[in-house]
């Protein structure tokens, strides 16, 4: 019983820390920052899109 409480709770924390990553990415992803239009040093590539 008490097993089974503690692995519905680690899978809705991980749950909830993966939604609240993918909002963030989402929110960098679309900003308008400048550092979005530099290029990375190694690949050349922007980091608009990397993120």
């Amino acid at each position: 019983m008490m097993q089974t409480r503690l692995f519905r709770a680690f899978i809705c924390s991980t749950a909830a820390l993966l939604l609240l990553t993918a909002a963030a990415k989402l929110y960098s992803a679309t900003g308008s920052v400048r550092i979005l239009t530099a290029n990375d040093p190694l690949l050349h590539l922007s980091y608009r899109p990397i993120t």
